[in-house]
């Protein structure tokens, strides 16, 4: 066997991407960017991308482009790979920059800063590739197999960019990334994909990038013509750049990695930091309405709360991920404000909102992966649009919310206790109304796209009735034989009725006829 070869993003077709019709083409940077560019061209997917590293990528793709742009002064990015190689060599004042493998320890490395001591010796051989080189928390054998140190570069490159720009701070000289929420924060990936062509997606959020690029600067004390690549800066394991002497679109490096041959082989060296990488100046000023806040700092990703306590915070995602009523917050900026990426909602076609991130769970375990999408239909692009309509919308939801939660425990938690009185099946109500809430979740978005200019909400009011009756009836199946199992049933029944008659006036403060719902054993 052959040694490795350094592998240079700039000439090597590692890259490899899918088309409809699961064709699979090898392409370097360069042209990986040009293709992205193209709107004659066609990309589906990365092969070989994991889940949890998706966004990452597309944010370091778009970032890079981004950043290409500004200092050519381009808002339209042109789809030559010859251009895109000389100007990727004129952003990392080199080829090192974009090598996997160097050996001048003075040079950078691909997501890999110089070491100013000039020596490994310092550093550790790291365990496994998943233990360093992605995201650390879930390299745990039952879930998500620890690897040895792979072969192909694609894999060192995914990861790599993965671990650098979203992980968190995860123990003693493990510090994280500075565009989350605190040390136990997650990097929020939040926007508005106009279509699954990841082409038309990249073009649209370099585009915003570029759009608000004087307002990041401007709100957060970014530089104008600052650090771009920070693995290209020599890092001694201090805090030795100020947010003020690196650009808004800055790709960062959070930890000391260096990949090193050894014989027939890659390996990963690592090491500790003293602090973290940027120096922020912490502030307790209040009232930042944008969605520029001082535990952003300036991710165009990131919702911020703009609305009562989270005023100024970053979107810190919870263990039970995107649950719909989160979810219409952020589609509706309904106390979020809106990222930039969001604010070029396209006109035309049926976009998809995303949200997804992975989620750092209680005592430094992982709270797991998190995705969601939500088609917007063309009928309903116009209200995003119009203020009057987007508003009557964001009340719509709200109301479908205060509704849903009325169900779930104003009528079925206490018409199951009646139901499930005595011990004989523990935890039975728990689990039947985890399986209501994933029904109105499953209903939630296509009837309120379904429903966009009713009012009162009757025909939710109406599927809520209908589910609570279903619950009810599939509950009743699952009771079996027991004592009393007759009189339970009946009270059940005659508390349906008269528990959906009480939410009636608890959400509208006035009763209103109810919709009958008793069901028969």
């Amino acid at each position: 066997m052959t040694s490795p070869e350094p592998c240079c993003l700039l000439t090597a077709p590692c890259f490899v991407v899918s088309d409809h019709a699961d064709d699979r083409t090898g392409l370097t940077l360069p042209a990986l960017l040009a293709r992205l560019c193209d709107p004659a061209q066609t990309t589906i997917g990365f092969p070989g991308l994991q889940a949890h590293q998706a966004h990452a990528w597309h944010a370091f793709l778009v970032q890079v482009a981004a950043l290409i742009g500004h200092r050519v002064g381009r808002r339209e990015l042109p789809a030559d790979a010859a251009w895109w190689t000389d100007r990727l060599r004129e952003l990392g004042g080199g080829e090192a920059a974009w090598t996997l493998v160097v050996e001048d320890l003075s040079q950078p490395a691909f997501m890999q800063p110089p070491v100013p001591e000039g020596s490994l010796k310092d550093f550790d051989l790291a365990a496994s590739f998943s233990a360093e080189s992605d995201i650390v928390l879930t390299a745990r054998n039952h879930d998500y197999k620890a690897k040895p140190f792979p072969a192909d570069p694609l894999t060192w490159i995914y990861g790599l960019v993965t671990v650098q720009t979203t992980q968190s701070y995860s123990g003693k000289s493990k510090y994280g990334g500075f565009r989350m929420n605190g040390a136990s924060g997650n990097r929020i990936g939040v926007g508005v994909a106009p279509s699954h062509e990841l082409g038309a997606w990249f073009r649209q959020d370099a585009a915003s990038l570029m759009n608000y690029r004087d307002e990041i600067v401007q709100a957060q004390g970014f530089a104008q013509e600052g650090h771009a690549l920070l693995w290209a800066c020599p890092w001694a394991g201090t805090a030795d750049l100020k947010i003020e002497t690196i650009d808004p679109f800055a790709i960062e490096v959070c930890r000391r990695l260096r990949i090193a041959i050894e014989g027939e082989a890659w390996h990963l060296f690592k090491t500790g930091t003293k602090a973290e990488r940027l120096v922020i100046a912490k502030t307790k000023e209040k009232g930042a309405q944008k969605w520029l806040c001082q535990n952003a700092y300036g991710d165009p990703w990131t919702p911020v709360g703009n609305r009562d306590k989270r005023t100024g915070k970053a979107l810190t995602l919870p263990e039970t991920g995107f649950t719909y009523p989160l979810t219409a917050q952020l589609v509706l900026s309904d106390g979020w404000a809106t990222p930039p990426v969001m604010r070029r909602t396209p006109t035309t076609g049926e976009p998809i909102w995303y949200g997804r991130t992975l989620v750092k769970g209680g005592q430094g375990k992982i709270g797991g992966w998190h995705e969601r999408q939500v088609p917007i239909p063309a009928n309903v692009l116009d209200d995003f649009a119009e203020p009057q309509a987007h508003e009557r919308l964001r009340l719509q939801a709200q109301s479908m919310v205060a509704w849903a939660g009325c169900l779930r425990d104003g009528v079925l938690r206490p018409v199951l206790k009646i139901l499930w009185h005595t011990r004989e099946k523990r935890g039975a109500v728990g689990q039947a109304l985890e399986r209501v809430e994933l029904a109105i979740d499953a209903r939630f978005f296509p009837h309120l796209w379904q429903h966009v200019d009713e009012a009162g909400c009757q025909s939710w009011r109406q599927e809520l009735a209908r589910l609570a009756a279903e619950t009810l009836e599939a509950e009743i199946r699952r009771l079996g034989p027991g004592r009393q199992r007759w009189q339970r049933i009946a009270k059940a029944n005659d508390g349906l009725d008269y528990r959906l008659h009480r939410c009636t006036h608890k959400v509208l403060g006035v009763f209103l006829p109810p919709v009958s719902a008793t069901v028969t054993a």
